[in-house]
Order: C-alpha cells, then sequence, then structure tokens
C-alpha cells in the first residue's frame, strides 16, 4: 500500500493499495505520482502496478486537491485511459512538464563492436 502524506498535516490518505514501490526495477524508475509544475496534473508510472505497463498516465487535478486513490479495481491501462481529461504517454520514467504535450523522460540504448580485436601477447 502507498500512503499520501500531506506536507501542511493532515491524516495521511491511501493512494494505491495493490501497488509495487521501492523494490527490483521500480526503484530505478520515476516515482508512482509526480505532479506537473503548475499543479494542475497528476503523473502516474503504470510500471508499478501489477499489469506490468511501461506507459505513463496523466490525469487532472484541482490545485490543491489530494491525489487520486487506485484500488483494486484498477487492472489495466484501459482503467486509467477511463478518468475523465486522462491521457497515457507511451513513456515511462516521466518528469512532468508544464502540460501532458511537453515532458522529459528517458530513452536506454546498448551498442556493441561486433568485430574482435587480437592483441599480441
Amino acid at each position: 500500500m502507498s500512503l499520501g502524506v500531506p506536507l501542511k498535516g493532515g491524516a495521511p490518505i491511501s493512494v494505491c493499495d495493490s501497488c509495487s514501490v521501492a523494490y527490483g526495477t521500480a526503484r530505478s524508475s520515476a516515482p508512482l505520482l509526480s505532479w506537473s509544475l503548475d499543479g494542475k496534473w497528476v503523473y502516474v508510472s503504470l510500471r508499478h502496478f501489477p499489469f506490468g505497463s511501461v506507459k505513463t498516465a496523466v490525469i487532472p487535478i484541482k490545485t490543491g486537491a489530494a491525489p487520486p486513490t487506485f484500488t483494486k479495481d484498477f487492472v489495466s491501462e484501459a482503467d486509467f485511459a477511463r478518468i475523465p481529461g486522462a491521457r497515457l504517454i507511451n513513456q515511462d520514467d516521466v518528469s512532468s512538464g508544464m502540460s501532458p504535450n511537453y515532458y522529459v523522460s528517458t530513452r536506454r540504448s546498448a551498442k556493441a563492436n561486433l568485430f574482435r580485436i587480437y592483441l599480441e601477447q
């Protein structure tokens, strides 16, 4: 279970009851929730949910409102897409910008040398 703790005091709220954060590859990726700079959007990394998506959901939120809660009813990407105003980004490890149209993400690639170089011994 993931809890949200208000910075100005108050009781913690349950954000997700089936998320897996801080274990395995989830430790090195984007956090479960992050807010846009203007506080109007919340970015939800779907990597932390049990259905294994590599997308990010971007959900509109009223400024200063509590984050949405994700219960066991969220079992696929389609459940996030049904949230009014929500968008799915085909990227993982997203850092928010001013709107869902502008964001930063990481891309990983590997290059290998296919040739052998023999050294004298």
